[in-house]
């Protein structure tokens, strides 16, 4: 019984590598330069690996519209202004 994400589809498995490579050139092609989205893949193919699947590759879908849609700002960089040290 699949999952409510999964819509019953069948699942096939893809090597790490395979999948990150696809992941990035998804998001790449939608604007997002390499570095950031060769880490966005990464992780979202981590989280599969451990059987976080709600929050792995799955995501990418939803990414890609995002960053169609104008709601993702695909080169946003974030910087940290203020660390408190856990405080």
């Amino acid at each position: 019984m699949g999952g409510k994400l999964d819509g019953g589809a069948a699942r096939t498995t893809v090597p790490e590598a395979r999948a990150a490579a696809l992941v990035t050139r998804i998001l790449t092609a939608r604007g997002m330069p390499g570095d950031i989205a060769g880490l966005v893949a990464d992780i979202l193919v981590e989280a599969d690996l451990r059987g976080v699947t709600s929050h792995g590759v799955l995501r990418v879908v939803q990414y890609a519209r995002q960053l169609e849609n104008g709601y993702l700002t695909p080169d946003a960089r974030p910087r940290l202004t203020r660390n408190d040290k856990g405080a």
